[in-house]
């Protein structure tokens, strides 16, 4: 079975396991790698270019959690 996790969402920061994602501000501008995890790899040919976009739209805030049901009431 295929499970598609996150399919046209926007992230509001790291994947995290548990819990809500924190979006931590970073340098415009980092350092690029390139992993091969201990495997014989190769890399070549690779071009980088900056690239220029508009800025992105603001992210929206995340609606408050449900509440729960008030149990007075309910029987």
């Amino acid at each position: 079975m295929i499970k598609t996790i996150q399919h046209d969402i926007a992230l509001r920061g790291p994947t995290e396991s548990r819990g809500l994602p924190v979006y931590k501000k970073h340098a415009a501008k980092l350092p690029f790698f390139l992993q091969d995890h201990g495997d014989l790899v190769a890399f070549r040919n690779i071009w980088i270019r900056e690239l220029s976009f508009p800025p992105p739209p603001p992210i929206p805030d995340l609606p408050p959690p449900p509440c729960a049901p008030d149990r007075k009431n309910n029987k």
